[in-house]
């Protein structure tokens, strides 16, 4: 990638922004409150898995192309990281199957891409 800082994704939203992340999570661990008190999630951190349950809470409008390696959200660039986080969270639906993983992001150009994760077993 040639200029892996202009990708936006669910996992790094830009520098300045992950810094300020950073701080208020270690700010929550220090707090001594249970994860459930200290972060309203909308999944309950105790309950059992639902890809269901998972699936119908991420489920947002987030017009997506199909490519190659992964999706590609269409429209512009969304600036605050609540609504970008919210955007690429509903554009991971529908979900992958359970061997392969994909992440949205948007590149600097406007346009999102998604970055495949596969799991592969170890060689040797």
């Amino acid at each position: 990638m040639a200029r892996p800082d202009a990708v936006r994704s669910i996992y790094f939203l830009a520098f300045e922004v992950d810094e300020r992340l950073g701080d208020r999570l270690a700010a929550h661990k220090r707090s001594g409150k249970q994860p459930g008190e200290a972060l309203p999630l909308p999944l309950p951190l105790t309950a059992e898995f639902s890809r269901d349950r998972l699936v119908a809470t991420l489920l947002g409008d987030a017009p997506f192309t199909t490519v190659p390696h992964g999706r590609r959200l269409r429209g512009p660039r969304v600036d605050a990281p609540h609504a970008a986080i919210a955007l690429l969270a509903a554009a991971l639906v529908p979900l992958p199957s359970a061997t392969r993983c994909r992440s949205s992001s948007w590149t600097s150009d406007g346009g999102a891409r998604a970055r495949p994760r596969a799991t592969r077993p170890r060689q040797g």
